[in-house]
């Protein structure tokens, strides 16, 4: 559990970072946050998978700390994956019109 906190502790750092590498990326022709989305979905979908794989003599009971471990890595990096998707597209709202007042 202490593992897991940590990665829980990694994405309360991490968020912020993020929005702030996404709020100073240069707008490209695609604008400023669809590269994230398409760049962000292949680690996402390949941590997603990593997560749930059973590798083939991994995890007996004599070398369950290596099983906690991979665990660990997996959801750590799944969790920046997510983070590298969700960050951008929850800014999407700010960003959809270029009129700032409202009528």
């Amino acid at each position: 559990m202490f593992m897991f906190v940590g990665a829980r502790v990694w994405d309360a750092v991490n968020n912020p970072i993020m929005g702030k590498i996404c709020d100073k990326f240069k707008v490209s022709k695609w604008g400023r946050y669809r590269l994230w989305f398409l760049y962000g979905s292949i680690p996402l979908a390949l941590s997603a998978i990593l997560m749930f794989v059973k590798w083939p003599g991994f995890g007996s009971e004599a070398s369950s700390f290596g099983v906690y471990i991979y665990a660990t890595i997996t959801y750590i990096v799944f969790g920046m994956s997510y983070t590298v998707i969700q960050i951008p597209y929850g800014s999407l709202a700010s960003v959809v019109t270029l009129d700032e007042k409202k009528d």
